[in-house]
């Protein structure tokens, strides 16, 4: 049985050529740009993806705010044999304002 710190990999799969663009320029300028691979998720659907960081992942989230034409879906799989699964953000409530 695998621990809970396993390893995470992450997967981004872009749903347009723009946001393919995008992704593909920025992992280049960090060398860290690998050719996208193909995926096989849970369900058994295949996604062409590229493997990040989660901190990359995290970056692009916060940046569809400014640009709008960013599309793409998150996937990640935990552990060495885990199954591929779709990452859904979970939009955070803003605290109250204290008195």
């Amino acid at each position: 049985m695998e621990d809970k710190n396993s390893l995470v990999q992450w997967f981004l799969e872009p749903l347009n050529s723009f946001t393919n663009e995008v992704i593909s320029r920025e992992l280049l300028k960090n060398g860290a740009l690998e050719e996208n691979t193909i995926i096989k998720d849970s369900k058994g659907n295949e996604h062409s993806a590229y493997g990040v960081k989660y901190t990359y992942v995290t970056k692009l989230k916060n940046s569809m705010g400014n640009l709008s034409n960013i599309k793409f879906r998150v996937f990640y799989k935990r552990g060495k044999n885990g199954q591929i699964n779709e990452w859904q953000f979970v939009a955070r409530k803003k605290a109250p304002k204290k008195k």
